[in-house]
């Protein structure tokens, strides 16, 4: 890893009484386009005054751990690479194999 990418899963990085929450595919996109360029994630959760996790933020950790069980084995163990010009593809290396990752454009999860 060279870099970190850090963000929060809400719209603020302390509470937020309203509990709002980022959209999962926009979680998604910022996680991926972190991963595929050899970067890591950092991940803020605010947690309320008693020091719970919102239910919505526990809801959107949890569609994100789904993501992940489903789709690791194309991030764990992955080095960046760079993207070649006008294509919407990203090139990179998985588990010692050169792979292509087109993320230009994300479908349903």
């Amino acid at each position: 890893m060279d870099w970190e990418k850090c963000f929060t899963i809400a719209y603020h990085w302390s509470y937020d009484a309203e509990e709002r929450v980022l959209p999962f595919e926009q979680k998604i996109k910022l996680m991926i386009d972190c991963f595929v360029r050899g970067g890591n994630v950092l991940l803020n959760v605010a947690p309320d005054p008693e020091g719970e996790i919102p239910a919505s933020q526990v809801e959107r950790l949890k569609q994100i751990g789904a993501f992940m069980r489903k789709n690791g084995e194309a991030i764990y163990g992955t080095q960046g690479g760079a993207a070649r010009a006008g294509r919407p593809y990203l090139w990179y290396d998985l588990q010692g194999k050169p792979s292509i990752f087109a993320c230009s454009k994300y479908a349903s999860f």
